[in-house]
């Protein structure tokens, strides 16, 4: 029988930026023009691809040739990657947080849902949505 995978809470990552709305633009130095500076270095120094669609998502994703390796929020200087890019995160973009995940589809991420709804889903979520159990792929289309 398969393991269950160990947790990766976000509380204790997101828990600085309960009162900041991002919405009004929390970091007077972050915001898209520094999200996309960021994200891009981490992109040529990691050998990845930019996908974002300006206007609509919330994340831009860092794409590798097989799958997604990181996303970055456009509101907080926050990333989620694999393991093998953070120390390229920690490198190309050091006044980032970075929260280690094991990939885009497993559902390994548990947020407290008042500090999801005060940060990173401020609109909520839909039915299918499960904050104790979900993984960056969910994060990224609930923020869309």
């Amino acid at each position: 029988m398969p393991r269950e995978p160990d947790m990766i809470d976000l509380d204790e990552s997101l828990s600085p930026w309960r009162e900041a709305r991002p919405w009004v633009s929390p970091f007077p130095e972050w915001g898209e023009a520094a999200a996309y500076g960021a994200a891009t270095a981490v992109a040529r120094r990691g050998g990845l691809t930019l996908k974002w669609e300006p206007g609509d998502e919330e994340w831009i994703l860092l794409a590798g040739e097989k799958a997604y390796e990181g996303m970055c929020s456009l509101f907080f200087p926050l990333f989620l990657a694999v393991p093998d890019l953070v120390p390229v995160i920690a490198t190309a973009a050091p006044l980032t947080a970075v929260v280690p995940i094991t990939d885009f589809g497993t559902e390994d991420l548990r947020c407290s849902p008042d500090l999801l709804r005060a940060t990173l889903l401020r609109y909520g979520w839909n039915d299918d949505f499960d904050p104790e159990a979900f993984c960056a792929h969910d994060l990224f289309v609930e923020s869309i």
